[in-house]
């Protein structure tokens, strides 16, 4: 007898994290754009940075989010070219996902939403240091405002994204 069909672990428990970043993005509860921009963000890291530093972030995400950053990994024979700024990754991410993050739009700062939105949903899944070791793969700019952040968010009146430079 066949056995009726399951999802996926991954596919059950992706809204629970990709809510609160629709939520810090102003977009309803759970919403396909807000899935497309956090794909966009993994596709990003898992494009621009060299194998060894993504499989350190990829390690300690979340179940979703791994299942996520496998779908859009594509390794590349060549190292990618280095991102020494956050300024940097961000160009990238709007480079690389121009319909998502259109140039003269309101891009940039659109990709600098989607990272500290997800990076703050992360935290909430994983443990400090396991943050940590997420944090430590972005250009040292990125990881001093990220954390910084992380730590304004924990409280209420001080969680705002911060703005792109």
């Amino acid at each position: 007898m066949k056995e009726s069909p399951r999802y996926q672990p991954h596919l059950i428990y992706l809204p629970e994290i990709i809510a609160p970043i629709a939520s810090e993005l102003g977009h309803p509860d759970y919403s396909k754009k807000t899935l497309a921009l956090v794909e966009s963000l993994f596709s990003t890291i898992c494009q621009s940075f060299p194998f060894s530093r993504v499989v350190q972030f990829f390690t300690v995400l979340p179940l979703p989010l791994q299942a996520l950053t496998v779908e859009q990994w594509k390794i590349e024979e060549l190292l990618p070219a280095p991102i020494d700024t956050l300024s940097d990754f961000l160009d990238e991410i709007v480079d690389s996902h121009p319909k998502l993050f259109p140039k003269n739009k309101g891009g940039k700062e659109l990709a600098n939403n989607t990272l500290f939105a997800t990076m703050k949903a992360i935290s909430n899944h994983v443990s400090p240091q396991e943050m940590q070791q997420i944090i430590s793969i972005f250009p040292d700019d990125a990881q001093e405002r990220i954390q910084a952040f992380l730590l304004l968010s924990h409280h209420p009146d001080q969680g705002l994204i911060p703005p792109t430079k």
